[in-house]
């Protein structure tokens, strides 16, 4: 069954969930890309996604679950995280809190940080199969590192082959775009990666929006790498690029690829769909 390509229905669903309880990977469509599905319980299964996708392991994961009950269980939520859970979610948002200490989680799925990144997805057969599965699962973007994110299923089976257990087909992604991420973990709201929900939707919510570019290029003004002036250039592009949700080029293009400014990764920084 290995790297088999089958149409979801309700028993691949659960076949699906099944093999994600034994430890196995599954693919499956969210309405961002297409995830490579591990249980985010299992450090062993966490290790596979990390050596199936070739990706470095100080680069932490987002974790799917099926509403915010389940992620309240795992982080946590003040009151600036629960109005954008109830704002974005389900949907492309995903959330970098705080892990809670009894949390259940591998911590390789945080790379050993003490926030987790959250998401919960909208499409349908995602949400079938993490009810189905039981547990929270880890699901960066179902391709190698550094290569572009898979949109379908044919993609998933041209990227991971033999890499994954089975490959839920639901069809082309909606949005073809990574979700965004924003880190809640601190006092400030910080923008990690751009994505399916615009900048402008979240600053409607949070008013300003730092973004980790800035903090970045903060620390190379003060080490003299260099100017203030060029700072202020490199930030006038970026947030050039934030209004017109070009940063990072094209919708599908995997997250994994180096950004055109400094971008810290999920406090550290998650990738996935």
């Amino acid at each position: 069954m290995n790297g088999s390509i089958v149409a979801a229905d309700d028993a691949t669903t659960e076949t699906a969930a099944r093999l994600l309880r034994q430890g196995r990977l599954v693919a499956f469509p969210t309405e961002t890309v297409y995830g490579l599905g591990g249980d985010a319980t299992n450090g062993r299964a966490v290790a596979r996604i990390f050596a199936a996708k070739g990706r470095p392991r100080f680069n932490p994961l987002i974790v799917h679950v099926p509403g915010l009950a389940e992620a309240e269980a795992l982080a946590t939520f003040d009151e600036r995280a629960r109005e954008a859970a109830r704002r974005f979610w389900p949907g492309a948002l995903s959330l970098v809190l705080r892990r809670r200490e009894a949390c259940g989680l591998s911590l390789l799925v945080s790379a050993g940080l003490d926030t987790v990144a959250l998401r919960v997805p909208a499409h349908p057969l995602a949400q079938s199969l993490l009810r189905a599965a039981g547990r929270p699962i880890a699901a960066p973007s179902a391709n190698r590192s550094g290569r572009v994110s898979s949109t379908s299923a044919d993609h998933v089976a041209a990227e991971l082959a033999r890499r994954v257990a089975l490959i839920l087909d639901g069809g082309a992604c909606p949005i073809g775009l990574e979700s965004t991420v924003l880190d809640l973990s601190g006092d400030k709201p910080v923008l990690l990666r751009p994505g399916g929900i615009t900048l402008e939707s979240l600053t409607e919510t949070f008013g300003a929006i730092e973004s980790a570019a800035k903090a970045d290029l903060d620390k190379l003004v003060k080490a003299g790498t260099i100017t203030q002036e060029r700072e202020k250039a490199m930030l006038d592009r970026l947030d050039q690029a934030l209004k017109n949700g070009k940063l990072w080029g094209r919708p599908g293009r995997d997250k994994n690829s180096a950004p055109s400014a400094p971008v810290s990764s999920p406090s550290g920084s998650a990738s996935s769909s």
